[in-house]
C-alpha cells in the first residue's frame, strides 16, 4: 500500500521529467508555429494556447505512455522510423498525426474574408486539431477492425 522512499522519488522524478518534456514540446511547437506565420509577440498568448493544445493532445500522451530515456529518440522511433512496439503506440501516433493535420486544415479558413469569430487565430486551428485527433483515432480503430476481420 505504501511505497518506499525510492519508489516515491522515482515517481516524482518521472513526473518532473514529463513536465519538462511537456514544456519543451510547447516551446518547440511555438517556434514551428512561428515559422508557419504566427506572430511571435503580438499574438503571444494565442500562439502559446495553440502550442499547448497541440502538445496536450498530440505529444503529451506519447510522453506519458511510452517508456523512453530521450524524447527525441522516442519521437524519431515513432514518427520517422515508424517502429511501434504496441497497438497503443500506433493509436497515439494516429491521434497525433490527425491533430497536426487537422490544425493545418483549420488554418485554411483564416485568410477568407468572412470575418467570422471562429476565423480568429487560433480558434479554427484548435477546433481542427481536436477534430483531427478524433478522426485520427477513429480512422485507426476502423482500419484495425477491418484488418482483424480479414484475418478471421
Amino acid at each position: 500500500m505504501f511505497k518506499n522512499n525510492s519508489g516515491l522519488n522515482s515517481n516524482l522524478l518521472t513526473m518532473f521529467v514529463t513536465l519538462v518534456e511537456f514544456i519543451g514540446s510547447i516551446f518547440i511547437i511555438y517556434l514551428i508555429t512561428f515559422t508557419f506565420g504566427a506572430s511571435l509577440i503580438e499574438s503571444f498568448y494565442e500562439t502559446f494556447l495553440f502550442s499547448m493544445v497541440i502538445s496536450l493532445e498530440c505529444f503529451m500522451p506519447i510522453f506519458v505512455y511510452c517508456e523512453h530515456s530521450n524524447p527525441f529518440d522516442l519521437l524519431n522511433r515513432l514518427f520517422i522510423k515508424k517502429d511501434y512496439k504496441s497497438h497503443m503506440e500506433t493509436i497515439l501516433v494516429s491521434i497525433a498525426y490527425g491533430g497536426v493535420i487537422g490544425a493545418w486544415f483549420g488554418a485554411l479558413v483564416i485568410p477568407l474574408d468572412w470575418d467570422r469569430w471562429w476565423q480568429n487565430w487560433p480558434i479554427s486551428c484548435c477546433i481542427g486539431s481536436i477534430m483531427g485527433s478524433f478522426l485520427g483515432g477513429l480512422f485507426y480503430t476502423i482500419n484495425f477492425k477491418n484488418k482483424a476481420k480479414q484475418h478471421l
